[in-house]
């Protein structure tokens, strides 16, 4: 899976960028800010590099947060839980798509 520089959402053109300092209070591995139109995602955390299935799952994750975000489905948008077992199924199956 290759993660975008940039993805279009519902119309709206969203930067992908990295922090490795993004690691916050709530360990959070990637954010997704809707006014700034940016996704990102944390590569390493405290020297540590990722490893790329979590790098993609946390992106994935953001993508469905900025999809909840779009349908404005408050309730949706906040579960995290659903947000995150979400994510890492779609990227079962998108890895089966790329046969990988």
């Amino acid at each position: 899976m290759k993660i975008p520089k940039i993805i279009q959402i519902a119309g709206r053109v969203f930067d992908v960028e990295y922090d490795d300092e993004l690691n916050n209070e709530q360990g959070n591995h990637a954010t997704f800010n809707a006014d700034k139109c940016k996704i990102i995602i944390q590569p390493s955390c405290k020297g540590n590099e990722r490893n790329i299935q979590g790098i993609h799952i946390s992106f994935l994750h953001e993508i469905v947060h900025a999809i909840s975000k779009t349908t404005a489905n408050r309730k949706l948008y906040e579960d995290e839980q659903f947000t995150e077992q979400f994510a890492e199924l779609l990227y079962q199956v998108i890895k089966q798509i790329e046969g990988k």
